[in-house]
């Protein structure tokens, strides 16, 4: 008489086991771009000139670039800044997987803008837009390897204007919260690999 169970049991177990791995190897990590140096360059309306380096700063806003560029990331303080007088502003932030740009337009019309910043630290991450309040189409952002882009055509509306980024790892790592998933897909494939022993005819 046989004794084995049911195959459609042992499929499923199969089943079940190798999402919870596939679940818990394809979350993304966090960025760690704290201490990371980053090198920034502000254009306004096509011009060459850096105004994120040092000796054109403009009104000093106790940003990083007011010393040297590039800088290194920090939580204690903003990267970079540009602030012209009694027209605009122009601040970065980044943060340990995020980062922000701010723009006060005191005065309109503002000039459009391009950024870029390039570091080791970008590579193999996404950059992910979650909030943007520019107008006149918003802030166009790309990450190409070690190189963040963005382009602000401008505008004729006084206002203070926020974007807001996440930049996560693209590696397939898991998160802490992803390995209890993992822990169960492997137990998963172990219960039914001890389950298809011998079978008795």
């Amino acid at each position: 008489m046989a004794t084995h169970r049911p195959a459609f049991i042992r499929k499923s177990t199969l089943f079940i086991a190798t999402a919870c791995l596939f679940v818990g190897i394809s979350t993304h990590a966090s960025a760690t771009l704290i201490g990371q140096s980053v090198f920034g360059v502000l254009n306004f309306g096509g011009s060459g000139t850096n105004l994120f380096a040092p000796a054109n700063i403009g009104l000093t806003q106790g940003a990083l670039n007011e010393l040297s560029n590039p800088v290194t990331i920090s939580n204690s303080a903003s990267e970079f800044s540009h602030v012209d007088n009694g027209v605009i502003g122009v601040f970065v932030n980044f943060e340990e997987d995020s980062m922000k740009i701010s723009t006060d337009v005191a005065t309109a019309p503002a000039a459009p803008w391009t950024i870029s910043f390039t570091s080791a630290g970008f590579i193999g991450l996404i950059l992910t837009e979650t909030s943007d309040n520019f107008v006149d189409g918003g802030v166009n952002a790309m990450l190409a390897g070690d190189t963040l882009t963005f382009n602000w055509a401008g505008t004729s509306s006084p206002a203070f204007y926020t974007a807001e980024y996440d930049l996560v790892a693209a590696t397939a790592v898991p998160e802490p919260g992803a390995w209890a998933v993992l822990l169960i897909g492997l137990a998963g494939l172990g219960y039914a690999a001890r389950r298809r022993g011998p079978q008795i005819a």
